[in-house]
């Protein structure tokens, strides 16, 4: 619970409470607001509801029950310190009608006579029959409210525990594609350099580097724009297309407007990795990726030539499947469309996401 909240929530309590009781035709223990006396016990009386309540709320329940665990222990110590209090609060209401002689202690003096006895015995019946009810009320309050604080405190440790397992889980996965995808880069200049085009190489490296760079820096703090992301995505290709020559085939094309859309980073890269790696092998080598743009709904697409038939869309789809599965549940939980198809000649993946 935010802090300014609970700070209302009591001043608007205690507020309350004393609304009530000066607003009325009330009468407290010989005192009455027609007399004019009724802010005597309201102010002794309101510091022992105070203290019942934050006494109970915030050191008696949590010590006895969130600390020592002995729930028996904390219902006797309660139940023995209201009674305690609320003596002491009845003692304290005789004497201020001593000292005020106010119309109930005359009748106090008719009736009980002896003076020991209206100080120490009254204050006995009066625990039961004035001080211990009203106070009662405020114990019952105060358990409600600990039992609320305890609830939403709870529930807001549970959240951050589980946006804090997200989050680590996340950055994990992401730990994985870098290197898979540094991996296939590095292979890309290893080939180039190889073949000795080393103004190819020196591109292939510019590349790298800007590749790189968003993944070190530009995409660790949730969303990205999806134009950053559609870069990052022609600048994978542009490297296939480097190292595969004219062997291999791709078609990537761009429907809709991605400027001021976001998306969560390396959502599409697995899909397309796979579809360079397991088109290999065919009499043409050849990927097709569609992205598409309309409102908040985004619709991406890519098949790839499949040189034989696997028995399932998870051989056929490599190990990053599990990896961008797990990250769609997380990211976009409810809120996408994954499907996977083997074709005779082809292998296809669509993916709708909810922006």
């Amino acid at each position: 619970m935010k802090k300014g909240l609970e700070i209302g929530l009591h001043l608007f309590y205690w507020v309350g409470v004393i609304w009530v009781i000066s607003s009325m035709d009330f009468i407290w223990a010989g005192f009455s607001n027609k007399e004019g006396n009724m802010m005597i016990p309201l102010l002794y009386g309101m510091g022992t509801n105070a203290l019942i309540f934050y006494g109970n709320a915030l050191f008696l329940y949590p010590y006895l029950v969130f600390k020592r665990k002995n729930r028996p222990l904390y219902w006797v110590s309660a139940i023995f310190a209201l009674l305690i209090i609320c003596y002491a609060e009845a003692a304290v209401d005789v004497r201020m009608n001593a000292y005020y002689q106010t119309s109930l202690y005359d009748l106090l003096k008719q009736n009980v006579g002896d003076e020991w006895a209206i100080l120490w015995i009254v204050p006995v019946f009066s625990t039961f029959t004035s001080t211990l009810p009203f106070n009662l009320i405020h114990f019952v309050f105060s358990l409600a409210y600990r039992w609320g604080k305890d609830s939403f405190d709870n529930e807001r440790q549970k959240r951050k525990l589980i946006e804090e397992k997200l989050s680590a889980e996340l950055f994990a996965l992401k730990s994985q594609i870098n290197p898979h995808f540094l991996f296939n880069s590095l292979n890309n200049i290893y080939f180039l350099i190889l073949q000795e085009k080393s103004d190819r190489a020196v591109k292939t490296l510019l590349m790298l580097s800007d590749i790189l760079r968003y993944q070190l820096y530009e995409c660790h703090e949730g969303p990205v724009p999806l134009q950053k992301e559609v870069e990052y995505i022609q600048n994978h290709i542009e490297l296939e297309k480097i190292r595969q020559g004219e062997n291999l085939e791709v078609e990537f094309e761009i429907e809709g407007q991605a400027g001021g859309q976001t998306i969560e980073p390396f959502i599409f890269i697995n899909f397309i990795e796979n579809a360079f790696k397991h088109s290999q092998g065919s009499e043409k080598v050849w990927v097709k990726i569609q992205l598409m743009i309309e409102a908040k709904q985004l619709f991406f697409t890519v098949e790839n030539a499949s040189p034989e038939i696997r028995s399932s869309p998870e051989e056929n789809s490599g190990i990053g499947l599990a990896n961008i599965r797990r990250r769609l549940e997380l990211l976009y939980p409810e809120k996408y469309e994954l499907r996977m198809e083997q074709r005779p000649d082809s292998f296809h993946v669509s993916l709708k996401l909810s922006l």
